[in-house]
């Protein structure tokens, strides 16, 4: 059973463009031509709003009731896990607007690089991934319940689905025992509970390029509580978070490896990384008061906050380099909870 935990934010690089690294080759993402906007899952009704980057304002509100959100990196879609017990299930809808289209039941969503299909994990006990062909509106199954073996699942709370390229996807699923807490930046004991679970994991790794291709690799991540995860800035290279670190994973169809460690600040929860796996969104308790939350390394910038703005959870933009470089104050309401890129 699948547990919502509090609040989301999604920052959408509407307006703006990167470049990424895919299985064929180099490519563009234009994210359209509107200004940036933030889609964010606001506490209470749990509506999923979208907010001017600029001021922070709500300028319009896609859904109520939702979970999980992932946002095409293209900036157009939003796909959202339906908290009603009415309507359940992943949906998508236009961040322009319009009605949301039912996609599939299940839950984790997670959009390939390229926009082009969306990964999620099948209800049930099975242990199940479900690849939905966003043009053919159609689900191709993967069944890695063998791989991933007893007493672990994706539907767990916390469960990851990541894309690496667009043809490599990578689950890590939960252990049925890991205590489930709420991941909220504004609850500290919350954040020190995870910081004692365990950070052996068990990763299957699948490759669509050839059929029934998956293989099962136990890693090691620098934190036991799961964030986000998706593409870094290098060919092959995955970026997983946790409560302590970004881990960067090498990932073939056929290994996988840590080659890295991003140690993030003390209490933060990164919610969301950059389409171009350069940069992070993180959520730290603090208001006027709080300094700039800093990594120890030599050399990192940091950005002060401007005031007046509310006390409560911050969220904050900074540069994944060998620690996270020149934050700057991107969001502050005590409403919001997590987030998403």
């Amino acid at each position: 059973m699948r547990l919502f935990v509090s609040s989301v934010i999604v920052l959408g690089l509407v307006g703006c463009s990167s470049s990424r690294h895919t299985s064929s080759a180099s490519e563009t993402v234009h994210a359209g031509v509107n200004p940036r906007v933030f889609l964010t899952v606001d506490g209470g009704g749990f509506s999923l709003d979208v907010r001017s980057a600029k001021t922070g304002s709500v300028v319009g509100t896609l859904a109520d009731m939702v979970g999980q959100v992932a946002l095409s990196p293209d900036g157009f879609v939003a796909y959202y896990e339906a908290g009603s017990p009415v309507q359940p299930g992943i949906f998508s809808v236009p961040v322009a607007g319009g009605t949301p289209v039912l996609v599939a039941s299940g839950s984790a969503p997670a959009v390939s690089p390229a926009n082009l299909k969306l990964a999620f994990a099948l209800p049930g006990t099975a242990d199940v991934v479900g690849i939905y062909d966003v043009a053919a509106r159609t689900t191709h199954r993967v069944n890695v319940t063998q791989l991933v073996g007893a007493g672990y699942h994706l539907e767990n709370t916390g469960s990851l689905l990541a894309w690496v390229t667009n043809t490599l996807l990578v689950a890590i699923p939960r252990h049925d025992a890991t205590f489930a807490f709420g991941r909220s930046a504004g609850d500290v004991s919350s954040v020190r509970l995870a910081s004692a679970e365990t950070s052996a994991q068990k990763a299957v790794v699948i490759n669509l390029a050839h059929a029934n291709s998956a293989h099962e690799f136990g890693i090691s991540l620098a934190g036991g509580s799961l964030g986000v995860g998706g593409p870094g800035p290098s060919r092959g290279i995955l970026l997983v978070a946790t409560q302590r670190a970004i881990d960067r994973l090498m990932v073939t169809p056929t290994s996988i490896t840590r080659v890295g460690v991003v140690p993030i600040p003390t209490f933060a929860i990164v919610e969301a990384l950059s389409p171009d796996g350069l940069k992070a969104l993180y959520l730290v308790p603090g208001g006027a008061s709080s300094p700039p939350p800093t990594v120890a390394v030599a050399g990192a910038a940091s950005t002060a906050p401007p005031a007046p703005y509310r006390s409560g959870v911050q969220m904050w933009e900074a540069t994944i380099g060998t620690t996270l470089n020149s934050p700057r104050l991107v969001f502050d309401n005590a409403q919001l909870h997590g987030a998403a890129w």
